[in-house]
C-alpha cells in the first residue's frame, strides 16, 4: 500500500489516491484523495479489512467535491456486489458553530468497499475519511465512556453520562431539568426526555401554550429500523397517522412499499400488501376520505420506465386497486415522475385530481396540468390561462384550500441556450378557472424540496441548492435551508435552520401538517435517513394584542379579527392581495438574495 506524504492536515497512514486500488488492514486508520485538489477523470479505490462481522465506522471529517457528478461510494462488503451504504457527493461540514457532527458510515460485515469517481469537468479539495474497527460510534462523542458487550462479538457500546442519550451519547435531554416542578419533569426510567405539564411545551418545557416562539424536536420514534430509510417517497396524513408509500433505496429486499407513523405516540407499523403496485418513486399521493391515489413514478424493477398508472389505496382495508380511465376527454394523460398531485371539489360538484408538471422520457419537462376526474373515470389534459409557466421536475407544490389554488415553488427544468438547472420561481395555479400567476421568486433556487401551508405561510425546507458548479458558490447538494413564503404579502423570509443535535441537511424527504406542526421524513444526505423531525410553529393565539398580532413572524402571517388574533387565510384577503396591511414596495432590492438575508 503506497502512503501519501505527511502534509500538516492528514496522518502520515493517509492513503492517497495514488493507485488504482489500495487494501487497508490496519485496525484504524484514514484514506484521502491526496494533499490537493484530486485530479480529473480519478477512479481510486480502497477495501478496508476488519475480521467478519466485525463493526466498521467511517468519519467523513473532510468532504467536498463537485455536487452530483464526483461521487464517493460505500459498500458493506470486499466488493461492489454487496450492499450499498452510502454514497457522497458535494459540500459535507457542519452547519451549526459548535456542532461538531460529521457523518459516519456503519459496515457490519468487517469489510467495506469505498470507490471514488470524478469527471472531467471541476475538481476540489477531495475528502479525508478516517476509520476504526469495532470502535464505540463518534467515541461516544465526548458525553460518556466506552464498553465491551458480553455477546460472542464483544462488540463496544457507549454508556452515557446522564443528561446525554442515543447510540453516541451525542442526544442531550431534559436541560434545565425541565423547568420541574411547575413546568414538568424529567423522565429518567422510560424516553430520558420532559414531560410537559399542560400549560407549556418544547423539547425542555419553557415555551408555553399557546406560545409566540417555534421550536424544533426530533422525537425518538419506534422502532428505528434501517429498512425505513428512503428518499423520492410521498406522504399524506390521515386521522393521526402519516402514511407513507414507496420510495427509493439501495437496496429493496427487506424495502416495505407502505408504512405509516402514529404521530401521537412516535412509532412506525409497517402494513403488509399482499399485492398491488411495484416499488417506485418520484411518484405523487393525493387523499380523498379514506382513499390515497398514487400517480406516476418511477419504476424500480424491471426496465425503469417511468409510467402513468394510477393506483389507490384503501385505508380501511389496506388493499390496493388499479384504476384504469374509462375515456380521455381531452388530451394524452403524460407518464412523469417528480410531479405533485392535489384533490379539490370543483364548483360544479367535480371531484378532480390535479397533477402538476413532471418530467417525462418521452417529452422531457412538461409544463401542462393533467387532471383526473374521480366521479367520471376520465383524464384531460386542459387548456390553460393567465402567465406562461415552464414545468420541471421535483418542485413543491401546496394547495391552499381557501383560495382553491395550488402555489408551486423551485424544481430543476429547462433554462436558455440548452442549459438545464435549478429554480426559484414561485406560481399560483387558480384550479377552478385554471388560471396561471407568477408570484415573487424566493431568491434561493432548490429542487426535491418540500413546502407545506402553516398560518398563513408557506414554509419551505431542505432541498438540493447545487446549480452548475461555476454558478453555485459552494451551494450544497443538500440542505437544511429554511425559508418562509408570506402570501397575503407576497414577501419571502429566511427563518434559522433547525436547531437541534445534528445537522438534518437533506433532499427527497416529505413534509406533511398534523394539529399545527410540520413533519419531516427520510430523504437522502449521503445516507438514506429514516428519522422524524418535528417543527411547531408560533401560535397567532399567543398574541394578544392587536398591534403585537400584526406584526408576527416571520413564518407565520396572522390577523386581528373579531379581538382574536386568528391565522390569515385568503378570506381575510377581500379579493385584495398584496393585502391592505402590507408595507409598500420601495424598490426591486427585495428580488435578490442579499435583500432576503438581511431584510
Amino acid at each position: 500500500t503506497q502512503l501519501c506524504p505527511i502534509y500538516p492536515s492528514l496522518s502520515p497512514r493517509s492513503n492517497c489516491c495514488f493507485l488504482l486500488f489500495a487494501r487497508l488492514t490496519e485496525p484504524s486508520g484514514s484514506l484521502t484523495d491526496g494533499p490537493i485538489n484530486y485530479k480529473y477523470k480519478t477512479k481510486c479505490t480502497w477495501l478496508i479489512e476488519g475480521y467478519p462481522n466485525a463493526v466498521l465506522r467511517l468519519r467523513f471529517n473532510h468532504f467536498a467535491t463537485e455536487c452530483s457528478w464526483d461521487h464517493t461510494y460505500v459498500y458493506d462488503g470486499d466488493s461492489i456486489y454487496a450492499p450499498l451504504v452510502a454514497v457522497f457527493s458535494g459540500l459535507v461540514v457542519p452547519e451549526t458553530r459548535g456542532n461538531e457532527t460529521v457523518p459516519e458510515v456503519v459496515a457490519t460485515s468487517g469489510y467495506a468497499l469505498l470507490h471514488f469517481f470524478s469527471d472531467a469537468a471541476y475538481n476540489l479539495t477531495g475528502f479525508h475519511i478516517s476509520y476504526s474497527v469495532n470502535s464505540c460510534p463518534n467515541n461516544c462523542s465526548g458525553h460518556g465512556k466506552c464498553s465491551t458487550g458480553n455477546s460472542i462479538a464483544s462488540r463496544v457500546y457507549c454508556e452515557c453520562d446522564k443528561y446525554w442519550k442515543g447510540e453516541a451519547c451525542d442526544i442531550p435531554y431534559c436541560r434545565n431539568n425541565c423547568g420541574s416542578p411547575d413546568h414538568g419533569y424529567c423522565d429518567l426510567t422510560g424516553e430520558k426526555s420532559c414531560v410537559c405539564n399542560d400549560s407549556w411545551q418544547g423539547p425542555d418545557c419553557a415555551l408555553s401554550v399557546p406560545s409566540t416562539e417555534s421550536y424544533w424536536v426530533m422525537p425518538n420514534v419506534k422502532p428505528f429500523g434501517q429498512s425505513l430509510g428512503r428518499a423520492s417517497h410521498k406522504s399524506v396524513v390521515h386521522g393521526k397517522l402519516m402514511w407513507v408509500v414507496g420510495g427509493y433505496t439501495f437496496n429493496y429486499s427487506s424495502f416495505h412499499m407502505v408504512l405509516n407513523y402514529n404521530m401521537e405516540s412516535s412509532t412506525w407499523d409497517v402494513v403488509p400488501i399482499n399485492s398491488g403496485p411495484l416499488q417506485r418513486y418520484g411518484h405523487s399521493l393525493a387523499l380523498y376520505q379514506d382513499d390515497i391515489y398514487m400517480y406516476g413514478g418511477k419504476l424500480e424493477a424491471g426496465s425503469g420506465n417511468v409510467t402513468d398508472e394510477l393506483w389507490v389505496f384503501n385505508i380501511p382495508s389496506r388493499t390496493w386497486s388499479l384504476r384504469t380511465p374509462s375515456s380521455l376527454v381531452q388530451g394524452q394523460p403524460y407518464a412523469v415522475e417528480g410531479h405533485s398531485a392535489h384533490l379539490t371539489e370543483l364548483t360544479n360538484g367535480d371531484l378532480v385530481m390535479v397533477i402538476i408538471f413532471g418530467y417525462s422520457p418521452v417529452y422531457s419537462y412538461i409544463s401542462k396540468v393533467q387532471e383526473y376526474n374521480i366521479r367520471t373515470n376520465s383524464w384531460q389534459v386542459p387548456e390553460t390561462n393567465g402567465a406562461i409557466v415552464q414545468g420541471g421536475y421535483g418542485h413543491s407544490s401546496v394547495y391552499d384550500s381557501s383560495g382553491r389554488c395550488v402555489y408551486v415553488h423551485g424544481g430543476y427544468k429547462a433554462l436558455p441556450a440548452n442549459k438545464y438547472g435549478l429554480v426559484d420561481e414561485l406560481y399560483r395555479y387558480e384550479v377552478q378557472t385554471r388560471t396561471w400567476m407568477i408570484l415573487r421568486e424566493s431568491g434561493l433556487a432548490r429542487y426535491l424540496h418540500t413546502a407545506v401551508l402553516s398560518n398563513g405561510a408557506l414554509l419551505v425546507f431542505g432541498g438540493n441548492t447545487h446549480n452548475d458548479t461555476s454558478l453555485s458558490n459552494g451551494a450544497k447538494c443538500f440542505s437544511a435551508d429554511f425559508l418562509a413564503y408570506d402570501i397575503a404579502c407576497d414577501e419571502w423570509k429566511v427563518l434559522p435552520r433547525p436547531d437541534l443535535h445534528r445537522d438534518v441537511n437533506r433532499f427527497g424527504h416529505t413534509s406533511v401538517v398534523s394539529n399545527g406542526s410540520m413533519y419531516v421524513f427520510g430523504g437522502f444526505s449521503g445516507v438514506l435517513l429514516n428519522d422524524v423531525l418535528v417543527y411547531t410553529p408560533p401560535s397567532c393565539q399567543a398574541f394578544d394584542e392587536e398591534q403585537r398580532c400584526a406584526n408576527a413572524g416571520p413564518g407565520i402571517r396572522c390577523v386581528w379579527f373579531k379581538d382574536h388574533c386568528v391565522p390569515w387565510d385568503t378570506g381575510h384577503a377581500n379579493g385584495s392581495l398584496p393585502a391592505l396591511f402590507c408595507p409598500p414596495r420601495t424598490s426591486t432590492c427585495c428580488m435578490t438574495l442579499l435583500c432576503i438575508l438581511y431584510s
